[in-house]
C-alpha cells in the first residue's frame, strides 16, 4: 500500500474520466484551504498542486479548442 496521498490522488487522476479530474482537482484545492486552516502547512502543497492540475486541464482545453478541423495545414504538411 502507497504512503501518503500523493500516490493515492495520482492513481485516481490516471482511471478518473475528465469531469471527474475538475471535482478532484476542486477537492484537492478545498482541502488544501481547510488544512491550512487547521494549521497544517502541508495543506498549502495540496492546494497548489489542486491549483496548478486546474490550471493544466484548463489550459490544456483551450488549447484543443483553437485547433480546430479547418484550420491552416502546419509546416510538414502535403
Amino acid at each position: 500500500m502507497p504512503y501518503g496521498s500523493g500516490p493515492l490522488i495520482r492513481q485516481a487522476l490516471v482511471r478518473a474520466t475528465p469531469w471527474q479530474r475538475y471535482v478532484i482537482g476542486v477537492a484537492m484545492v478545498v482541502a488544501g484551504a481547510v488544512l491550512i486552516l487547521l494549521g497544517h502547512v502541508a495543506g498549502g502543497l495540496l492546494a497548489v498542486a489542486g491549483v496548478l492540475l486546474l490550471w493544466r486541464m484548463v489550459r490544456y482545453r483551450l488549447r484543443r479548442r483553437q485547433e480546430t478541423p479547418g484550420s491552416a495545414p502546419g509546416p510538414g504538411s502535403p
